[in-house]
């Protein structure tokens, strides 16, 4: 796996409700060691990242209108993680992007969460991956 790339799968959750969440875990290690993007049955998509078994949010959770309310839907979910930098694409659309070094490489994952007594279930299908070649912006010296 690149460690720069973009990265696309379509997930569509089929039972999910409220705090029930799914999503893409990028960069991961080991088991517990990863960058997580998670979207949320209530329509809410954050960020965390998981370290030896601790987690840290590195975006709190924002609304967002392509995040499935509930069951059924569809979603695209895409990663551009290049560097320190990753950015989450929904659908296409910008969501947000997070700066953090702490795992520069590693493979893509998916999981889905229960929150409550009953099951949560999402599929996941076409994935794609895409090496990316990129050279930060520089600004001249004066």
């Amino acid at each position: 796996m690149p460690n720069n790339y973009y990265a696309e799968i379509t997930a569509r959750p089929s039972l999910c409700r409220n705090e029930d969440n799914y999503g893409l875990l990028v960069r991961a290690s080991a088991i517990n060691y990863y960058y997580r993007f998670v979207l949320a049955c209530n329509g809410t998509v954050r960020a965390e990242r998981i370290s030896g078994g601790t987690r840290l949010v590195l975006q709190q959770p924002l609304p967002s209108g392509d995040v499935p309310p509930g069951a059924p839907g569809e979603v695209r979910i895409g990663v551009w993680a290049v560097g320190k930098e990753m950015r989450l694409f929904l659908n296409g659309r910008f969501q947000f992007s997070i700066i953090d070094p702490s795992f520069p490489s590693g493979t893509l994952g998916v999981f889905v969460r229960s929150a409550g007594n009953t099951a949560a279930v999402v599929s996941f299908s076409d994935l794609s991956i895409q090496s990316v070649d990129y050279v930060p912006p520089t600004t001249p010296l004066p």
